[in-house]
């Protein structure tokens, strides 16, 4: 999220004199920013180690990267997709359909759960079609060479345009009922843990919160990503006002707003 935020701030168009708008939802983070997307397609630079000839902003860039919030090779926009998919998670997108402006969306939730426990099951997958069971799975048009090589492979069913993940390949693994169980549970839901449990006792220390929830986050997730999860899910009840931290980052307790 920050990647594609500090992206975005790199490549505004300020002539228009707007400001980027950053809608939230349940499931789904949008940013969008004044000016058409600057040089080429974002597909050019998913795919290969393709870098930009030029920024709409090069002075602001190089600031960026003077004090570490960019990169200036440019690899931002492959970074974000790979760690996408390293979390089985739907890959982001750019709305371009508004020539003035772009939207860059980042995905929260499992869109097609055939999808997700492919690429669980299938680490061996060209990023090519990884990219085209994406947009299979979000029922956006597929080229017709990729439409080809995933049907031979199997890995898709139905007729253009309604083509859906093939849903047997889950089964076939044995591992559909593995998946449900450890299958992202919604920030909601993790929220209102946080919540009773404030209700009920008042306060919480970070340890408190991270014993009420580490056993409950995906086995997928290592100790750290797990106490990364719980930090991020804090930082967002505290950004939408539903609890405060009082005292010392290390020591301090939080409490509800």
């Amino acid at each position: 999220m920050l990647e594609a935020l500090h992206n975005t701030l790199a490549h505004q168009d300020y002539t228009g004199n707007a400001r980027i708008i950053v809608p939230e939802y349940v499931d789904l983070l949008e940013i969008v920013n004044r000016g058409a997307f600057f040089v080429r397609q974002p597909e050019d630079y998913v795919k290969t180690d393709r870098v930009p000839e030029d920024y709409r902003n090069p002075f602001l860039v190089e600031a960026m990267a003077n004090v570490g919030m960019i990169e200036t090779m440019g690899f931002g926009i492959r970074k974000m997709t790979l760690r996408q998919r390293e979390r089985f998670m739907p890959l982001p997108d750019y709305d371009l359909s508004d020539p003035s402006h772009v939207k860059f969306n980042l995905y929260g939730r499992v869109v097609d759960e055939a999808y997700t426990t492919l690429l669980m099951e299938r680490g061996d997958l060209p990023l090519a079609d990884v990219l085209a069971l994406d947009r299979v799975q979000k029922g956006l048009t597929v080229e017709p060479d990729a439409r080809r090589r995933l049907r031979a492979a199997g890995l898709i069913e139905g007729r253009s345009p309604h083509l859906t993940v093939t849903a047997s390949v889950a089964d076939a693994t044995g591992k559909r009922a593995e998946y449900m169980r450890t299958r992202m549970l919604d920030n909601a839901y993790y929220e209102r843990l946080i919540l009773n449990y404030l209700d009920q006792f008042g306060s919480a220390t970070r340890r408190d919160l991270d014993a009420l929830l580490l056993g409950k986050l995906r086995d997928l997730l290592n100790d750290e990503q797990k106490r990364a999860k719980v930090s991020n899910l804090l930082t967002r009840m505290k950004r939408g006002g539903l609890v405060k931290r009082v005292g010392a980052k290390s020591t301090g307790r939080w409490e509800r707003v």
